[in-house]
């Protein structure tokens, strides 16, 4: 229950200090890195996988990484 508020806590300061589409992109990364999915993407704005455990970002609206 702790973990759970202090993670939504943390994601209003985060949302805040660099806006909604940071803060969809970090959500993406955690549910990758704790296995909840295998790969998340918004297209025309990023990708988020696991490649040999490491979760790998990559930005499409940038020309990759």
């Amino acid at each position: 229950m702790w973990r759970e508020l202090v993670e939504m806590i943390h994601d209003c300061l985060f949302c805040h200090a660099y806006g909604p589409d940071a803060l969809e992109l970090r959500k993406a990364q955690r549910a990758v890195a704790e296995h909840r999915v295998d790969r998340v993407c918004k297209p025309g704005r990023w990708r988020v996988w696991r490649s040999n455990g490491e979760v790998v970002t990559e930005r499409l609206d940038r020309g990759g990484t």
